[in-house]
């Protein structure tokens, strides 16, 4: 699945369940940044299946490239860390994965 699409499948799950914070998922079926993503790749926020590390590396890499979000730390850490701070609203996520998605599709080609 190219990265743009498996972004634009996660915005759709954040925007059907809201956004969660500190966890995957929480009890009331809200989803964080990357349990979104694990929801686009195999259907279930905290599922697994081979290759989906590598993968949501890459795409954690994506979202924080476009957000310019900090490059002192993992990518995908800097995402998680972007998406648990008290200040980020859905909002805030959507809109990074907006420009995740625009940031994709140049590198795509698109």
């Amino acid at each position: 699945m190219k990265t743009s699409t498996l972004l634009k499948k996660a915005q759709a799950v954040l925007l059907e369940r809201g956004l969660a914070k500190l966890t995957l998922r929480d009890d009331r079926g809200r989803v964080c940044a990357f349990g979104a993503l694990r929801e686009a790749l195999c259907g279930d926020a905290k599922g697994h299946r081979v290759g989906m590390g590598e993968k949501l590396c890459a795409v954690g890499a994506v979202l924080a490239d476009a957000n310019s979000l900090s490059t002192d730390v993992a990518p995908s850490t800097a995402v998680v860390s972007f998406n648990n701070h008290s200040a980020t609203t859905l909002g805030d996520v959507l809109q990074a994965f907006d420009a995740g998605i625009t940031y994709a599709r140049a590198m795509e080609g698109r």
